[in-house]
């Protein structure tokens, strides 16, 4: 297969892939805004929702290569090492931001954390909606946007979507927890985008979806979970907890940092 010819069929199944997750989203969006919200199909909406990408990844996986190899079910000899570094690199920002705001009398953390058993099982069941989202984001798109634009044009271009499709379950539901919106919204997205650059190297370098699904489940079940609830001891916290705070974006900076200086495109992808 010649460059151009490449190069083409990548262009088609970014346009299939972009075109499939929107019309997902807004179908599953009009259950969620024209019904009980996230409770909306019984409560499966959202697991539905995280598993849009996936099967847009998978259908056009099928459709324009006619394999899965695409996706990077499989990997390499480094993928192990990257899927171990991904469930760590989460736990270790909850407990920097956590136990650091609590220190600091920002927040008052709950007597009793999450036991190890629960930690554990925890991480695997989050595994299940995770590897939804990553199939299509990162499994699929990735490399694909990597071959097109080059590696940071195009995880930025990828990470800037991932916001978009997280934004209406931000300013229409209860998952937009910020009490600041904007600011909170902003912070969010430039995590996503931050984000986007370090999972799109662990895909790439890993030639593996697996790193950065056991991250995004990493990150979904202790960020989100352990250390809760926590109440608020002082009105920074509003500016600086959660999803929506500053304190998650200054964690996300070092990773996109870390990507720069360790990880350079020149040695992943175009």
């Amino acid at each position: 297969m010649t460059d151009d010819t490449q190069r083409n069929q990548d262009r088609k199944a970014l346009v299939t892939y972009f075109s499939l997750v929107t019309v997902l989203c807004i179908i599953l969006y009009a259950f969620i805004f024209t019904g009980r919200g996230l409770d909306a199909l019984g409560g499966y909406v959202l697991p539905l929702m995280m598993w849009a990408p996936g099967v847009a990844g998978l259908v056009t996986t099928l459709v324009i290569y006619r394999s899965f190899s695409p996706l990077g079910l499989l990997g390499n000899r480094s993928t192990f090492v990257w899927i171990i570094a991904c469930i760590a690199v989460p736990i270790v920002y909850t407990l920097l931001i956590k136990q650091g705001l609590a220190a600091a009398g920002v927040i008052k953390l709950p007597g009793q954390s999450l036991p190890v058993v629960v930690l554990v099982l925890g991480l695997f069941v989050s595994l299940g909606t995770a590897l939804g989202e990553e199939l299509g984001w990162r499994g699929f798109a990735a490399p694909v946007l990597a071959r097109v634009y080059g590696f940071w044009p195009g995880q930025l271009m990828l990470g800037a979507y991932w916001f978009l499709y997280h934004l209406p379950g931000l300013l229409g539901t209860s998952y937009g927890s910020s009490p600041h919106p904007i600011a909170g919204n902003l912070m969010f997205g430039l995590s996503c985008i931050f984000l986007s650059c370090f999972l799109g190297a662990a895909r790439l370098k890993s030639d593996s979806v697996w790193p950065s699904a056991f991250f995004h489940a990493s990150h979904n079940f202790f960020f989100q979970n352990w250390f809760e609830p926590a109440e608020a001891q002082s009105s920074a916290a509003d500016y600086l907890v959660g999803e929506q705070g500053l304190m998650l974006l200054v964690m996300m900076a070092v990773l996109l940092a870390y990507t720069r200086r360790a990880i350079p495109p020149a040695r992943i992808g175009a």
